[in-house]
């Protein structure tokens, strides 16, 4: 399973341990308040100065990483190409040391998946984590999950549209990214049957691309030490620019975004029986009564295999 699972102890340690370090991330508190998991919004960093994030020790993390947490693709794809099959559909024989070696003769985008794993890595990215904490207390109780990503891609390269299960802030470390960023509550982007039926979890759970979007995505122009947030199942689609690019995606779930992807389950699970029909995030407390109901439908199905009650379901 992807990702990392956190405590609220855990959590509360690594928010101590960023409080007393020195800062990397510079989030305005009055976006976050009047932003956060609302609409994207402009955060800045310092990451371009981290050491860790240049190249050479970058390609070093990709060669020591297990295989399966390096995917790596030709990355000229169009946009609309179906996102969860396009690391295999638009490989095309390319091999890791190849992307490695002729990363811009080849055109190659590289992802890593959880270099939070990674010793070296794992300090720098738990106090990032810890400074998003800090950034967003007001609001969150805690982060109980977390899962990162570099992107390592040359000019042009396209990460197709699409949209994740948590919520994120993407930060650019080296060369330019535009970021079309949509609003996951409209109506006209994804309905709300979609976005329950994104909590299926099947393999065609994503909604496609439709010639509706582009005239409703926010774009974004980000260039090193510039970030966005991405609210919760926001869809986005992401070009590079002319030059070899380098990011940082931070996703992670807390306990109100449980509550909506419970409630998201429900809906979903329950639309057929003339239940589920009021749309997530519009009532606080049906969603917390939608989220209990399937909890407790886990823990009963657990119990009569006699086993742990489940986790929230997790994919990227």
């Amino acid at each position: 399973m992807l990702g990392e699972h956190l405590s609220e102890e855990r959590f509360r340690s690594i928010m101590e341990t960023a409080q007393a370090a020195p800062r990397w991330l510079d989030i305005d508190p009055k976006a976050v308040h009047e932003h956060y998991n609302c609409s994207g919004f402009l955060v800045s960093h310092r990451l371009a100065e981290h050491p860790l994030f240049e190249l050479e020790p970058l390609f070093r993390l990709c060669r020591r990483m297990p295989p399966q947490a390096v995917k790596h693709r030709f990355g000229i794809v169009p946009g609309n190409a179906h996102f969860d099959t396009s690391i295999v559909t638009y490989r095309q024989g390319l091999t890791l040391e190849d992307a490695i070696d002729h990363l811009i003769e080849k055109r190659a985008y590289i992802a890593v998946y959880n270099p939070e794993r990674d010793p070296e890595y794992a300090p720098v990215i738990e106090g990032l984590l810890g400074e998003l904490g800090l950034a967003t207390r007001g609001l969150e109780r805690a982060f109980n999950w977390y899962s990162t990503y570099i992107f390592i891609s040359a000019n042009d390269s396209v990460t197709p549209y699409h949209m994740d299960r948590e919520m994120n802030f993407l930060l650019q470390i080296r060369g330019r990214k535009t970021v079309q960023l949509w609003d996951p509550r409209d109506s006209g982007v994804m309905t709300p049957a979609q976005r329950d039926f994104l909590f299926s979890y099947a393999d065609d759970s994503r909604p496609a691309w439709h010639e509706g979007l582009p005239a409703k995505a926010r774009v974004f122009e980000l260039e090193p030490g510039l970030g966005v947030h991405h609210p919760f199942i926001a869809p986005h689609l992401v070009t590079t620019g002319p030059n070899l690019s380098i990011s940082l995606a931070i996703t992670f779930r807390t306990p109100q975004s449980d509550i909506w992807s419970d409630a998201h389950v429900y809906n979903y699970k329950l639309r057929r029986f003339g239940l589920g029909r009021i749309p997530v995030r519009e009532n606080d407390l049906v969603d917390a009564g939608k989220a209990n109901f399937i909890r407790a439908l886990r823990r009963a199905r657990a119990a009569v295999k006699g086993e742990a009650p489940q986790v929230a379901d997790v994919a990227h």
